[in-house]
């Protein structure tokens, strides 16, 4: 319970009895009003924009005909009473100051019809020039409309093309080339208006090193590529050259030290067989060999 709200026990509710928010709080008038404000100037570009329902309700002209008709017996009846107070030679009867008070309505009346009949005229009059004003716009438009349109026709026609719409077409794309060479001939410093100068070495910011190893440099960005994809091609090279084996020249070699052999000890070719036959015909040599030093 906060502030005499909410709950005085929370026993049996299986909540912790927090007030989330006072429902009973009353946003004080300035609040509501900026929050009034705010929600009109959403759908109002207006500055001006209220809160008043006047603002956005039409008046009442039951309310309106009975104002005005309050006034009008207003005046009637203060034109009555200087008729009724006149004294002496002025003394009018009372026939008299009725037949004057009902010609001084009937005068108000229709000065007031004349009013409205006037205003009622200025208002169609606006109406009025209004619509004419929103016709000629929108014949102006549409007018608009239909010479791009014709334009546009017109320029696919000729083979030309017109960007702006307002009848200028550009030039043919032949006489546009033309006129390009010929402003190409006649510009000597041509080339020099268009090859724009190199651009300023930097300068180096760690030592000869640290500036080879920069990337953010324009001049090294290709040297440092091709010099680490080299050094990474060698590394591969390298590493295959690790994994390979030379067995065949191993074996060609293999192959020649034992034709050497065969030559040296009369191994016949024919007879020749690797492994055991080989070895035979050794065991056979070496008696022999120690025959004759016998």
């Amino acid at each position: 319970m906060y502030n005499g709200i909410g709950l005085t026990t929370v026993r049996g509710t299986a909540t912790s009895g927090h007030v989330q928010s006072n429902r009973s709080y009353v946003r004080p008038s300035q609040e509501r009003w900026t929050t009034r404000q705010r929600q009109n100037h959403q759908t109002s570009t207006s500055n001006t924009t209220t809160t008043s329902l006047s603002a956005t309700r039409r008046p009442n002209a039951k309310l309106l005909e009975h104002q005005r008709r309050r006034e009008l017996e207003n005046k009637v009846l203060e034109y009555r009473l200087s008729l009724e107070n006149r004294r002496g030679e002025l003394t009018l009867k009372q026939k008299e100051v009725e037949e004057r008070v009902k010609d001084r309505r009937a005068f108000l009346e229709k000065e007031y019809r004349d009013y409205m009949y006037q205003v009622s005229v200025s208002v169609s009059v606006r109406r009025r020039e209004e619509e004419e004003r929103r016709q000629r716009r929108t014949a102006l438009l549409q007018q608009k409309e239909s010479n791009v349109a014709q334009n546009a026709l017109k320029s696919l026609e000729n083979g030309t093309v017109d960007d702006d719409g307002d009848g200028a077409a550009c030039a043919p794309a032949e006489e546009t080339k033309k006129s390009e060479a010929a402003e190409f001939k006649n510009d000597k410093d041509h080339h020099r208006a268009i090859i724009p100068a190199p651009a300023p070495a930097p300068a180096p910011r760690g030592g000869p090193t640290n500036n080879y190893r920069d990337r953010r440099i324009p001049g090294r960005r290709n040297d440092y590529y091709h010099s680490s994809r080299n050094r990474s091609q060698q590394r591969a090279e390298r590493r295959q050259a690790r994994n390979t084996t030379d067995t065949h020249a191993k074996a060609a070699i293999k192959d020649t030290e034992n034709a050497r052999l065969r030559g040296a000890f009369g191994i016949d070719d024919r007879t020749f067989v690797s492994g055991q036959a080989f070895d035979r015909d050794l065991a056979k040599l070496v008696v022999l060999f120690c025959t004759h030093i016998r």
